[in-house]
């Protein structure tokens, strides 16, 4: 039983539902994906494909306040749905960092150890 949702969750749902896009992850998936985040104090996390950031929300709400999320996907319109909800409602731990990224693009990782990714 689920008994409480991240901040922001249903109007990332909502916007999601409007966008059309429809390969958002299920409720329990990201149940998981926020035990696995709380499971890493002061964790390094990368997740790759945002999307509208469903699953971002669930990752933040198991973060602490010294971990840090890097979040990839190619589509900037999607990108914009996480961007709006969680640099609004997420301070601590601080938003992810967003990266937008052509399918053909590389993408360079961090240097520092990542301790997971989603």
């Amino acid at each position: 039983m689920i008994t409480a949702l991240p901040a922001a969750y249903q109007e990332i749902e909502t916007a999601t539902r409007q966008s059309g896009f429809s390969m958002a992850s299920d409720v329990l998936t990201c149940t998981l994906l926020r035990t696995l985040a709380g499971t890493k104090p002061g964790g390094r996390f990368l997740e790759l494909g945002t999307g509208t950031g469903l699953a971002t929300s669930w990752i933040l709400d198991g973060m602490d306040a010294r971990a840090s999320l890097v979040s990839v996907d190619h589509d900037a319109s999607l990108l914009a749905i996480a961007r709006n909800f969680t640099r609004t409602t997420f301070t601590d731990p601080p938003p992810p960092q967003t990266v937008h990224s052509a399918a053909a693009a590389p993408v360079r990782a961090p240097r520092r150890q990542v301790a997971a990714i989603l």
